[in-house]
């Protein structure tokens, strides 16, 4: 499965829509330019009249003209800047270069392999991960615990990894991953050296680690069974002996 999400960011031509979740092409209106627009045609309207009117614009003039220019400066730093999506037609709101309006996803999609209780508790840190990057670790946590008790595996983390090494049944990139889910969310229930309070960035990578243990313990092995399957009964009755061979 491709979890690959292209967070939304300001005058990027294409990301994942807020709205639709969709990978679109994005088309941003802005008014800053239509500031530099309008001020460079004041500023030729200026010289025009300077020029044909030798300086006849005085200091009072020149005041109201500066003060028409500062309004549309203030305008276009506080009127927001849109995008619209070309998929679902919808338009979200900027400030200050960050979406403000839906509530931009930073995270990808869940698996679409894991459980629906799980599913919900990984949706339930997306949202929070923003405002509290603790409080999405130690939810990341349960769905991994969770995973791997359906997986038939201890509800102790630590005792159900060691169980999975001892089988040979995950690899060191695996293993690596497992642990990192432990040991953050860990530190997220019972705060040590990793202080993970602001700390967004870990949290954010955590969501792509869950994909990734979804996808290597549970979805690549469904496409191997499925493949496997498809294989005629007299090839399947054939492979332990080849296997002997």
């Amino acid at each position: 499965m491709n979890n690959t999400y292209e967070k939304p960011e300001i005058n990027k031509d294409a990301f994942n829509c807020p709205f639709c979740g969709t990978y679109a092409k994005m088309e941003f209106l802005n008014f800053s330019d239509d500031e530099r627009q309008i001020k460079y045609k004041i500023n030729e309207i200026v010289s025009s009249i300077n020029h044909k009117y030798y300086n006849s614009i005085g200091e009072k003039e020149k005041i109201i003209i500066e003060k028409i220019k500062e309004t549309i400066y203030i305008y276009a730093k506080i009127v927001p800047i849109l995008s619209f999506c070309h998929k679902c037609k919808k338009t979200a709101i900027w400030v200050d270069e960050k979406i403000v309006y839906p509530k931009p996803r930073l995270t990808p999609m869940p698996n679409e392999d894991l459980d629906d209780n799980l599913k919900e508790d990984y949706e339930e840190a997306s949202k929070i991960v923003q405002d509290s990057p603790r409080g999405a670790c130690a939810l990341l946590r349960s769905v991994l615990q969770k995973l791997l008790i359906n997986l038939g595996e201890d509800k102790n983390i630590n005792s159900a990894i060691k169980n999975l090494r001892d089988k040979n049944e995950i690899d060191e990139k695996l293993l690596k991953a497992l642990d990192s889910v432990r040991i953050i969310g860990n530190s997220a229930i019972h705060p040590n050296e990793l202080d993970l309070k602001d700390d967004k960035d870990t949290a954010l990578a955590l969501f792509d680690i869950i994909n990734y243990i979804a996808d290597r313990m549970i979805s690549s092995k469904k496409k191997i069974d499925k493949i496997y399957e498809l294989l005629p009964a007299s090839a399947k009755n054939a492979l332990p002996e080849i296997k002997n061979q």
